[in-house]
């Protein structure tokens, strides 16, 4: 049998479209797409302080907005977003669409200092221990 050849990885791996869930209060009907590799690395990436595995919050913030630009989709897999249209999202929409595309393109799964995607914590929920104080000191300055 012969291996594979890129173009046949690249055919089968066309972009996966599937539909949000969890949105009839607002009346939408959306579609989630997945990613290249590329757009997923640099995702991945996006939200860690410069040289360390830790999350920067404000990194993070841009992060969240990326990503929706990236998957909300219509059922074709056509972006409907742009980077500065998600940052104007209603805070519950855009958390519902945050979540699932998340789940969707593994993210989270993958994310060095992000909870797995069964929905326990959310990003910015994930400090890592050194932030949080092990104990409180009554000594004044």
């Amino acid at each position: 049998m012969a291996a594979s050849s890129f173009a046949e990885m690249k055919a089968a791996g066309k972009r996966r479209v599937v539909p949000f869930t969890g949105l009839e209060e607002f009346g939408l009907t959306l579609f989630c797409c997945s990613m290249t590799e590329q757009e997923s690395a640099n995702q991945e990436a996006a939200a860690w302080k410069p040289g360390t595995i830790d999350i920067d919050p404000h990194r993070l913030k841009s992060a969240r907005r990326k990503l929706l630009a990236l998957t909300v989709s219509d059922e074709e897999g056509n972006r409907l977003l742009t980077e500065d249209q998600a940052a104007e999202l209603d805070s519950v929409l855009a958390g519902i669409l945050y979540e699932q595309a998340s789940a969707h393109t593994s993210l989270r799964a993958r994310s060095k200092n992000l909870p797995p995607a069964s929905g326990e914590q959310t990003p910015t929920d994930s400090r890592s221990s050194a932030d949080v104080p092990t104990s409180i000191s009554s000594s004044t300055n």
